[in-house]
């Protein structure tokens, strides 16, 4: 198989949830930097990494990259021909310590900030995943209960002749609604959706739902996208601006970020700015509707002291710490309005079926 040929079948985050993907990255990762790091021939280590890697995908492509090694391109124009793997932050990394004679360290740089940044979404989903658990199995019990239990019970007083009770008809007619042509045809349709969405990609998705800042404008949810992009983007520009990469362009690579397309153009402008010669502080309070204020001060004392990578590296420790207390302020409070909601739909369930056997010893005995 040729290197075009792999190149086009690696599909990368496509087939790979925002986890895997990092997962796979933070190994390449660590691999790359050993080989350096101890003057291993490169292109017996890729061949190596390519017989251990567990997805068929990511042997392809470190085979290909190997081919491409092998004909003579350097390590970051290597990295560049797979934009769906490596980020545009970090070919410019190793583009920048390839340049510098220090590739393995730009590499070490690079794994430690893909550990935290794994380890930080690996807690925020986690946080936010346990309430899609429980309202799943509370809503699988409740239709468990209506399309078998309900049933049952419309049938013994339809065998003694007895009138139902007004909430057991409701429930009935529930349960006979799901149990329906048209809750099927319904059901197919959600199916279908869902079907859809999967084959188009997760983050697919999820950039069409936070394309016009919607997510922005849900109370809780916009502190936790909010902190955790600007987390991102600061600790990208903490590693980028150590490794001595030019602040307008460690600007743009911020912009090309899996972050909120709002603040992506926050970055872009932030750059341009920067490259007609105005200050990073001049630039960044122009971005006063888009980027908090503690944001933008740090910024600025950071460029005024001449300590900005330390200034973004405290910003992203401080903002992933607000994004989790964010997350777990939404845990508090989402599970107790969702189990209410439950709660109710359950009451009417169970108060229904209740209600019905307290009215049958009545109809038995009359």
């Amino acid at each position: 198989m040729s290197s075009a040929e792999t190149e086009h079948s690696w599909r990368g985050p496509m087939y790979l949830t925002s986890q895997r993907r990092y997962d796979a990255l933070i190994v390449v990762t660590n691999q790359l930097a050993g080989l350096v790091r101890a003057n291993a021939p490169l292109l017996e280590g890729l061949m190596l990494t390519a017989v251990d890697a567990p997805d068929a995908k990511l042997r392809k492509m470190l085979l290909a990259m190997r081919e491409h090694i092998a004909a003579g391109s350097a390590v970051h124009e290597t990295l560049a021909k797979f934009p769906r793997f490596f980020p545009r932050y970090y070919t410019d990394l190793v583009k920048s310590g390839e340049k510098a004679g220090n590739l393995a360290e730009s590499l070490e740089e690079l794994e430690d900030a893909l550990v935290r940044t794994s380890a930080f979404r690996a807690e925020l989903r986690t946080v936010l995943a346990y309430v899609g658990g429980i309202l799943f199995l509370e809503l699988v019990t409740v239709t468990g209960v209506c399309l078998w239990i309900i049933p049952q019970f419309a049938k013994i007083f339809t065998s003694i002749g007895a009138v139902p009770t007004t909430k057991l008809r409701f429930l009935a007619g529930a349960s006979g609604f799901l149990r329906s042509i048209p809750a099927a045809i319904l059901l197919l349709a959600m199916l279908g959706v869902a079907a859809f969405l999967l084959r188009r990609g997760p983050r697919a998705f999820m950039e069409r739902f936070r394309k016009g800042a919607l997510v922005l404008r849900i109370p809780v949810l916009r502190t936790v996208h909010q902190k955790k992009d600007l987390a991102h983007a600061a600790s990208v520009l903490e590693t980028l601006l150590d490794a001595g990469v030019p602040l307008a362009e460690a600007l743009h690579d911020a912009a090309c970020l899996d972050i909120n397309p709002v603040f992506a153009m926050s970055f872009r402008r932030i750059a341009g700015r920067v490259e007609q010669g105005e200050s990073l502080k001049t630039a960044i309070d122009a971005e006063a509707r888009v980027l908090p204020p503690s944001y933008r001060g740090l910024v600025s004392l950071g460029e005024r002291s001449a300590l900005l990578p330390e200034a973004f590296g405290r910003l992203a420790g401080a903002y992933r710490r607000e994004a989790l207390n964010a997350a777990r302020l939404l845990l508090s409070i989402v599970p107790p309005i969702v189990l209410c909601w439950i709660g109710l739909l359950v009451y009417v369930v169970y108060s229904g079926i209740f209600e019905a056997i307290l009215h049958l010893p009545g109809i038995v005995g009359g």
